[in-house]
């Protein structure tokens, strides 16, 4: 049955990437799991299903799947994850994590290391009571110590309170992630407080793009299929880690209690975790899509390897490493340094690390005191609710902004990753990247503009390297000029198509293209930089804003928006309703 499905699943990916570009997404409020959950409300399909026992194993694959389907044991020796071939198979379906836990150790002797991530688990007891959900949810990694994840788990609450539960399990065989989520059956959710929960499968890594599933699901945030970044880097706002402790007099007392959250472990042990975890997965996904022969090298999948350069796949979150808060910051009332945070005004570690393009960063320091002043005269305010979602009933308000000062959306790490592996494999020239990711160069997040050239790349989906040189640049550079498009005036750059952008940076003297690029980048953050002190931090308020505000309005990534508050409100702009 699994074989039809990929089969169908294959079928599907045809089918759309012929038709239209689609993007992609996953779910876990702060980061690497999709927050896990079901429709908010009961549809007529959820009404028709038939009851699913508990003791079994189901397939509920949002997008495909309309209600819970049996898994046959010949379909579960499909899966080849260790959660499955070791737990899963041998009829063994905990309902706690306490015996999750224990069956891991048990089957497979793996150690929990736990991590604690949420929204609100800064703001005071005084503002919100103790017993505030606050967003907070456990990460949980099992492997032969804390430096290895070989299954991944999510779980919103206290571990002793039965809820939803995502299980990432990494399968060695076909080097993909395999997705699972403990949920209750339906129609019972809906119909009364004391229904069972069972196992799904919930689908694989693949389904991420150009399926059903897409944007469905745990599909709805893990873009990719892989486990997702989010804002696990320094200083990981939201995250227990040791730049910001997250305080046992805050939080329920059921959670603070519990062996795994005494024994909490900091995101800076987590975020190496996480960036080794999708390096080593694309470095063999892009490995399994060459092969060489007689000097040379054949390429496929070439239109899904270009969507990492013209589009956002999926986006991070960052922040500077000054807290919001003057009394939080040692010694008190330190201004405000790194504004914007790196990669989120522009996309610096690719143009100026990897490319080697000498400019100088926009990085400037706003003053303690008129920072505070802005929060206050523009009501700058965190606002929590009663439960997770952000659509739910409002708790409290707090005045100011996310713990971590200038938190905004950033250029995700995987894109990176995955341009740079292209480029040290010779697919992409450096002159090739420069040309596109100067489409539209100002908005390096969200840009229509540079991601209506994806269509040319859909229409690329082989290529060759021959004598070190790649087919790929010319092929996507001759099906631009069958438009009949021409390279535009540098003088009136910005107003040009996105074409005739890219042709422009094309074109330039093979000789002088990075001194020339170079020079427009740095003019651009001189405007900024050399603004007077009140409008330099006007402008870069208003800009933080706006940006929070086009993640939020994004379809691809608006699901990532669980937490109302994930950033703060103000008077600048309304705040979009949940997606």
């Amino acid at each position: 049955m699994l074989r039809k499905l990929r089969k169908f699943v294959r079928s599907s990916i045809a089918k759309i990437s012929a038709i239209v570009f689609l993007t992609i997404l996953s779910v876990i409020a702060g980061n690497l799991f999709a927050a896990t959950k079901v429709n908010s409300a009961p549809t007529a399909n959820d009404i028709t299903c038939p009851p699913a026992p508990a003791g079994k194993m189901y397939r509920f694959i949002e997008g495909i799947d309309k209600c819970l389907v049996p898994l046959s044991q010949s379909e579960l020796e499909e899966l080849n994850d260790p959660f499955a071939t070791k737990i899963l198979r041998k009829g063994i379906y905990p309902d706690t994590v306490a015996d999750l836990d224990k069956k891991i150790g048990d089957k497979l002797g793996y150690k929990p290391t736990t991590y604690i991530v949420g929204e609100g688990v800064q703001i005071p007891a005084t503002v919100a009571p103790r017993d505030n959900i606050r967003g907070l949810r456990y990460l949980f990694t099992w492997g032969n110590n804390e430096n290895e994840s070989k299954i991944m788990m999510s779980k919103l609450g206290a571990t002793s309170k039965k809820s939803m539960t995502e299980v990432i399990s990494f399968d060695e065989k076909s080097k993909e992630y395999n997705y699972y989520l403990l949920r209750p059956q339906v129609p019972e959710f809906y119909a009364k407080k004391d229904f069972p929960f069972v196992w799904a499968y919930v689908g694989n890594g693949p389904m991420a793009q150009g399926t059903p599933a897409m944007g469905h699901g745990c599909f709805s945030c893990h873009h990719n299929g892989t486990p997702i970044m989010r804002e696990i880097e320094l200083p990981w706002n939201n995250w227990h880690s040791q730049r910001a402790i997250t305080a046992s007099t805050q939080l329920p007392k059921d959670i603070v209690t519990e062996g795994y959250f005494i024994q909490r472990r900091g995101a800076d042990v987590f975020e190496p975790i996480i960036r080794g975890n999708f390096q080593e997965y694309y470095t063999d996904w892009l490995k399994k899509r060459t092969t060489s022969q007689n000097g040379v090298t054949q390429i496929r999948d070439v239109d899904k390897m270009l969507r990492y350069v013209t589009t956002n796949t999926t986006v991070n979150l960052k922040s500077t490493d000054v807290q919001s808060e003057g009394i939080n910051t040692s010694p008190p009332n330190l201004d405000i340094a790194g504004v914007p945070p790196n990669d989120t005004f522009l996309a610096d570690t690719l143009l100026q690390t990897t490319l080697g393009l000498d400019y100088k960063t926009l990085s400037v320091k706003l003053p303690r005191k008129e920072y505070d002043a802005y929060l206050k005269e523009h009501n700058f305010k965190l606002v929590g609710t009663k439960e997770f979602f952000r659509g739910s009933e409002k708790a409290f308000e707090y005045p100011g902004s996310t713990y971590f000062a200038f938190f905004v959306p950033q250029v995700p790490a995987e894109d990176i990753y995955m341009t740079q592996k292209l480029m040290q494999s010779k697919i992409l020239t450096n002159k090739f990247v420069a040309s596109i990711l100067m489409v539209d160069f100002k908005n390096p997040l969200f840009s229509e503009k540079r991601t209506s050239l994806d269509k040319y790349a859909q229409q690329i989906t082989t290529g060759t390297i021959t004598n070190g040189v790649s087919s790929v640049p010319g092929d996507f550079v001759d099906k631009i000029k069958q438009t009949g498009a021409k390279a535009c005036a540098a003088s009136n750059f910005d107003n040009c198509s996105a074409e005739e952008q890219f042709l422009y940076n094309w074109e330039l003297p093979d000789q002088e293209w990075k001194q020339i690029t170079a020079k427009r980048l740095q003019t651009y953050v001189n405007s900024i930089a050399n603004l007077e002190p009140s409008q330099r931090l006007d402008y870069l308020m208003r800009w933080s804003v706006k940006q929070q505000i086009s993640f939020a309005k994004e379809p691809r990534f608006c699901k990532f928006f669980e937490s109302r508050s994930l950033f703060p409100e103000s008077d600048l702009a309304q705040t979009p309703e949940p997606c």
